[in-house]
């Protein structure tokens, strides 16, 4: 699967000028992103499951394209917030969802935001984000239905950092970088009924730490003991921290990534199932069918078809 590093690399075919403002930082409206382009040069960049290392925040007013992001598939939202966190499983417009020969349409409206922690200075590591903002963590729902208010609030500030992008003056990385934060502890209070608010303790801190490196690895699943190996811990502080922020163990937290990996790929991806099975690191298809289904109540094909109609 194609793992895009960093914001100029995403955007290498489709836009020139996307860290002419900052390397960590890109904003944009949707209108202006779309209006000048080849539909086919978007869809042909974009409509594959991928991976991002970077947060995306999408304020969209109005969009009848599909998205796809982990398991969930989203279209024809209005006045919604998406979140992605780095290593999240994303498409868009993919054939699972649209007729084939489909194209991206322009009737998307809104901004897009996408920055590395690096933008920030006090706030430098992904987990760290993930950690002060739960909202961003890999579990949690990525779209929010807003109120027009609401909306219009959070839309307020994403355009007043877009102004400062695009008539940059004196300290205007500064001026970004405060506009985001608030914009971040906005979308917090807004969400704060549909997440756990993290805490600051040290066992909160390991665990962010470790689902970030869980997600890092692209299907490659490493044990608890590598895992704290990479932390400078031992596996059972790991796993004693863990089981005290979360409740599950740290084996049981690896399974739940394992599983949603997986699922991200049966909805968003073309290749038959035991193609995924073996990218899963599953030789027989049968394992891979009695792992899932354990974790899920569904077989793999079950849940292909429930999401996407297909069988194979």
């Amino acid at each position: 699967m194609k793992i895009f590093a960093n914001i100029r690399e995403y955007f290498q075919n489709i836009d020139d000028n996307a860290d002419s403002f900052s390397e960590y930082f890109y904003i944009t409206r949707f209108s202006d992103f779309v209006k000048n382009r080849d539909s086919r040069e978007i869809q042909r960049e974009f409509s594959q499951p991928h991976k991002r290392g970077f947060f995306e925040i999408a304020l969209i007013t109005q969009n009848s394209d599909v998205m796809n992001i982990g398991e969930y598939t989203f279209g024809n939202v209005k006045y919604s917030l998406f979140t992605v966190s780095p290593f999240q499983v994303v498409s868009f417009n993919n054939s699972n969802s649209l007729p084939a020969g489909d194209l991206p349409k322009k009737d998307i409206d809104g901004i897009l935001i996408l920055f590395k922690p690096s933008f920030f200075t006090t706030i430098r590591q992904a987990y760290e984000i993930q950690q002060e903002f739960p909202f961003f963590k890999i579990h949690t729902s990525p779209m929010y239905n807003l109120s027009q208010e609401n909306f219009a609030d959070v839309m307020q500030l994403a355009d007043q950092m877009y102004a400062e992008v695009k008539n940059p003056a004196l300290n205007s990385t500064e001026v970004v970088r405060s506009f985001l934060l608030i914009l971040l502890y906005k979308i917090k209070r807004l969400s704060r009924d549909n997440t756990i608010v993290a805490t600051s303790d040290r066992f909160m801190a390991i665990t962010a730490k470790f689902e970030h490196l869980i997600s890092i690895n692209n299907g490659d699943f490493l044990s608890v003991k590598e895992y704290a190996s990479q932390m400078n811990i031992s596996p059972v502080y790991l796993s004693e921290c863990v089981k005290k922020a979360t409740g599950k163990t740290a084996q049981s937290i690896i399974i739940d990534h394992r599983v949603l990996f997986a699922q991200s790929l049966l909805h968003q991806s073309e290749k038959p199932i035991s193609e995924i099975a073996l990218e899963m690191g599953f030789i027989d298809l049968s394992n891979f069918t009695k792992f899932f289904k354990r974790n899920t109540g569904l077989t793999p094909k079950q849940f292909r078809s429930e999401k996407t109609g297909k069988t194979t």
